[in-house]
């Protein structure tokens, strides 16, 4: 799914990133400008 960014927000990759850590305590990984982490029943793809 896409969704908007808030107006003034700009999609920053490494703050993305940063949020993800903090909010799912698992390891990120970037792979060709996109985020992918599995995280109980979601998983990498």
């Amino acid at each position: 799914m896409n969704y908007p960014f808030k107006k003034g927000f700009k999609p920053d990759i490494a703050r993305i990133q940063k949020i993800l850590e903090d909010e799912f305590s698992v390891q990120i990984i970037e792979i060709d400008g996109k985020l992918q982490f599995s995280y109980g029943t979601l998983k990498r793809a």
